[in-house]
């Protein structure tokens, strides 16, 4: 429904211009070029790119960056097309454009939304002054399992988590206008399940049972669109035996006719033609048949709907009108964006490369590092160091520390941690000695030369940055063993063996299997790939700046065999019995009962979700209700004390889960329902309170109905997912 004078003039003015559309100039908006791969334009006799754009016959750019390539490629679609309808560029800008921001599992890792609000905000200022006013980004899909390459693009194992993180780079990626210049169109991917891929291979398939999907992997999409997200990608993936990109029941029934979701749907690059290889078409038209079917609006390079749908049109398989539908989202989208009033990039912002945007970036790298040992409080590192070493190539490289989808990247803009420290201890008269000992991360680690060794010997502290390269993770690069690379690994054994003060720095896509890392290094600093600013957080935590507030946005397994491994798992018939955790991984032990446990691991998490250690410690107690039993239209109140009884002002999250102790199915042991991150002062007692509508409890029922069903519950809050203070409450 057409809510005022404006949407009114809005949908006139499309609904005359898709009157004067022909049928190829319609399909021609809906199919989206690749200028960097130019993927063959077989339907067109190789016509290049520019022809295309003149003709009409292509509405959307992806991948082109170069300003002037992209002004010259608009003045062509705007001044020379028959209708001068602008193209939008897109682009897959994931965790920066030129300033590089941490990753997105890492800017989970913060549990600060503001902040990754305002890196998104940073990111659109930057790409839209390129012309650029679409980025396929947030990725959404909850991930559970490390082996998956593009585990590094999401935010963690968690729906409730991965959803508010969404809602908040929407926020930041659109601003509160599309039409603003520097607004930049968002786009949640992969709808849905893309992440649940079988053994943790990209492009895989995805047996998701019904339930799980409508309780794990829907909700951050559905958040998505309440946020008003512009657009939505449909994913690679087979579900259930059903390409996504051709999943009429979830993409048109649920998508469109119960969410309401008017924004355009676009399709995985060349995911309609794939159809065709997993099986489930026989052919471009088939699939293009089935694309548009579910009503996906774009199709991404390949070119099986400006091949076949006119055909198809012909034969009476569809009609127009969808035809129609799609383009008029699509044109609707380039309304909002204000292209047909300003198709050009006129944007001149001096604020790039701002002090404000590098702290930005400085501070939320800072808050997702996370803190996983630190024997005997030895960091922060003390006033009386006065001799270090650093270790491992990834110290000083900028293209590993920006992580994967960084292609565009400042690399002079990128601070590693090698010149961060380096500059600190000339500040503080600290002598400083450098050696990558490897290569790069990937190659044999054979011997260190003497006058390292001595180094080594030498030094107050060893501090040694191991870990992935950018192109270990992202999309394709899906790992089946997760520990270091060996050579790596050796070599930190043989610093260990040499000086016991070892600080061992992770760059890592990821969760890694790092028990090695563990046994040889006093303190563990667990720093993702944390962008530009990176190793100036990295130093800043290390000489105690800053105090790490990073907690875990995904478990940590103890070793492959565990995955997929996650807090919010069901309960068991036979739970394991708790075992000493210090029963060696890989040692058999025998079975002390029959109940469900691993003979050689221990069947925890090495660390559980939410995890995270200070150089400060945090005591909780009265823990209060505002009621003890609620209606459905009731909201939770949940009241706790925080003190920080260290000696270190420092930054919590406090988080609080919820148990449905009984249902009409088994439900999780736990789920996430809030969280806040709060700044304590040393002695300082803070009372937070929070507030969970009654209604956020629902699930799917036994009748496959989403319900909050009366009973016993528990609420949780704690500082992770395994150490909390409990109270019971009932829903009548």
């Amino acid at each position: 429904m057409l809510s005022n004078n404006k949407d009114i003039e809005e949908s006139n003015f499309i609904d005359s211009l898709i009157g004067k559309m022909t049928i190829r100039e319609k399909l021609g908006q809906m199919y989206q070029i690749c200028i960097e791969a130019n993927n063959e334009n077989v339907a067109f006799n190789l016509e290049d790119d520019r022809s295309l754009v003149k003709k009409g016959f292509a509405g959307s750019v992806i991948n082109l960056v170069d300003r002037n390539l992209i002004q010259e490629y608009q003045k062509i679609a705007v001044e020379e097309s028959r209708l001068g309808i602008p193209l939008i560029f897109a682009r897959d800008i994931i965790h920066g454009f030129n300033l590089i921001f941490p990753i997105p599992l890492a800017q989970a890792a913060s549990w600060n939304l503001e902040l990754a609000e305002k890196a998104a905000a940073i990111t659109a200022k930057e790409a839209t002054i390129c012309g650029i006013r679409w980025t396929f980004s947030p990725m959404i899909d909850v991930s559970r399992n490390p082996k998956w390459g593009r585990v590094a693009e999401g935010y963690g194992e968690d729906a409730f988590l991965v959803s508010s993180f969404a809602q908040a780079v929407i926020r930041g990626y659109q601003g509160e206008n599309l039409s603003d210049p520097s607004s930049l169109a968002a786009c949640s991917k992969h709808f849905v399940g893309y992440s649940a891929t079988e053994d943790g291979r990209d492009y895989n398939v995805t047996p998701i049972p019904p339930r799980e999907l409508n309780d794990v992997y829907l909700p951050p999409f559905l958040s998505s669109v309440k946020a008003g997200v512009a657009t939505i990608m449909a994913g690679f993936n087979d579900l259930d035996g059903i390409p996504m990109s051709g999943n009429k029941e979830l993409l048109k029934k649920l998508l469109r006719d119960e969410w309401n979701f008017d924004g355009v749907v676009v399709s995985d690059f060349n995911s309609i033609t794939e159809m065709i290889f997993q099986g489930f078409c026989q052919d471009g038209k088939e699939a293009a048949l089935k694309s548009i079917e579910s009503e996906i609006d774009i199709e991404m390079v390949s070119l099986n709907y400006m091949n076949f749908i006119e055909k198809l049109i012909e034969e009476g398989y569809i009609d127009t009108e969808l035809v129609n539908k799609c383009v008029r989202r699509i044109l609707n989208l380039k309304h909002k964006l204000g292209l047909f009033k300003n198709p050009y990039s006129n944007n001149n912002f001096t604020e790039i490369n701002s002090d404000f945007d590098n702290n930005v970036a400085l501070e939320l790298a800072e808050q997702s590092l996370i803190l996983l040992k630190n024997n005997a409080s030895f960091l922060p590192l003390k006033d009386d160091v006065q001799k270090i070493t650093v270790i491992g190539p990834l110290a000083d490289s900028k293209i590993d520390q920006m992580g994967c989808w960084s292609m565009d990247g400042d690399i002079d803009r990128v601070v590693t941690f090698y010149e961060s420290i380096k500059s600190y201890c000339l500040e503080q008269n600290i002598e400083l000695y450098y050696d990558s000992i490897l290569p790069d991360c990937r190659v044999s680690f054979e011997t260190i030369d003497d006058v390292t060794v001595e180094h080594i010997r030498r030094s107050d502290v060893v501090i040694v940055v191991v870990g992935e390269d950018s192109l270990m993770n992202g999309e394709k690069h899906c790992r089946a063993y997760l520990s270091l690379p060996l050579g790596q690994s050796k070599m930190l054994e043989k610093i260990a063996e040499i000086n016991k003060n070892v600080v061992t720095v992770v760059y890592a896509g990821r969760p890694l299997i790092i028990k090695d890392i563990l046994s040889n290094s006093t303190s563990v600093l667990y720093a993702w790939h944390p962008g530009s600013m990176g190793g100036k957080a990295v130093t800043n935590i290390l000489f105690g700046k800053s105090s790490p507030s990073g907690r875990l946005p995904i478990s940590f397994p103890r070793a492959e065999g565990q995955i997929p491994i996650y807090y919010s798992h069901k309960n068991y018939g036979r739970p394991p019995l708790e075992r000493p955790i210090s029963v060696n991984d890989g040692d058999f032990h025998n079975s002390i009962g029959w109940t469900s446990e691993y003979l050689d691991i221990n069947h925890k998490p090495l660390f559980p979700f939410g995890y995270g250690m200070s150089y400060t410690k945090f005591e909780y107690s009265e823990i209060k209700l505002n009621k003890i039993i609620l209606d459905i239209d009731d909201s939770l109140e949940v009241y706790i004390n925080v003190k920080n009884v260290g000696s270190v002002d420092s930054y919590e999250v406090i988080q609080v889960y919820i148990t449905d102790v009984v249902g009409s199915v088994t439900r999780p042991q736990k789920e996430l329902k809030a969280f806040e991150k709060v700044f304590i002062k040393q002695e300082e007692i803070v009372q937070l309170k929070f507030s969970i509508p009654v209604k956020s409890f629902k699930f799917t029922d036994i009748n496959g109905d989403f319900v909050v069903e009366p009973g016993q519950f528990k609420v949780w809050v704690g500082s992770n997912s395994e150490e909390c203070l409990n109270m019971e409450f009932y829903v009548k």
